[in-house]
């Protein structure tokens, strides 16, 4: 008799923390954030400038569309 109340009080402690890791674990699931759009715009700007500073090139002369020709080669090696 005494037995058996053990094993229920064993088995209820059991239970609790399964379903307290589950509960846990599901509402860590719902809070999925997306990255902020700016930062990513940040982050690609500061890899562009890094990229057009590790060339050493001047910039000063060069036309527009040699600029945005560099541009394009540069965000094409950040993918």
């Amino acid at each position: 008799m005494f037995s058996h109340i053990l094993i229920g009080i064993g088995i209820g402690i059991v239970i609790s923390f399964l379903l307290t890791f589950w509960w846990k674990n599901r509402k860590g699931q719902k809070r999925i954030s997306l990255p902020d759009p700016d930062s990513i715009v940040r982050r690609k700007e500061q890899k562009l400038v890094e990229a057009i500073r590790r060339r050493k090139e001047d910039l000063s002369g060069m036309t527009s569309q040699q600029l945005l020709d560099e541009f394009k080669e540069i965000m094409e090696e950040d993918e």
